[in-house]
């Protein structure tokens, strides 16, 4: 009796073990399908940031460059500026107009005059347009930035 008691006993503990590894098991599959899980995740946020890493520095390239072709419109529009600022001074402006051989020339100088100004305004409306795309750009640098983090 003794003996079949111990073997019973032991079965059962065979029994409770063999549940307990299943059990254990079953715990560590769980685990290794959360640490997959967790690691599509991290490679799902590399990804995002090595996208805004690579929009952070395609803006910075071409914030750069906007900020190069404002800085020469702008020299460009002081030297026209400056010139017209001269020319106008001494009169040579009201000179070139009336000193036209007759009045198709003098029309013909009038529209030439018309369009540098023309000219100048596009110039100004440009600069002012580019400043507006770099305020925009560096605003979308910060915010990406700020994904990143």
């Amino acid at each position: 009796m003794e003996k079949e008691k111990l073997i019973n006993f032991l079965k059962e503990k065979n029994k409770d073990l063999t549940a307990q590894l299943a059990s254990q098991k079953e715990a560590a599959n769980d685990t290794k399908a959360t640490l997959e899980s967790v690691q599509k995740q991290l490679d799902e946020i590399n990804k995002q940031i090595s996208d805004k890493e690579a929009e952070i520095n395609y803006l910075t390239t071409t914030i750069s460059n906007l900020q190069a072709s404002i800085e020469k419109n702008t020299q460009l529009l002081k030297d026209r500026m400056y010139s017209m600022q001269t020319y106008m001074n001494d009169n040579s402006y009201i000179d070139f107009i009336f000193g036209a051989s007759d009045f198709s020339d003098m029309f013909s100088r009038i529209q030439s005059i018309n369009e540098l100004t023309s000219y100048d305004k596009e110039l100004v409306s440009e600069l002012a347009d580019e400043k507006k795309q770099v305020e925009s750009q560096k605003a979308t640098v910060v915010s990406a930035k700020a994904n990143i983090e």
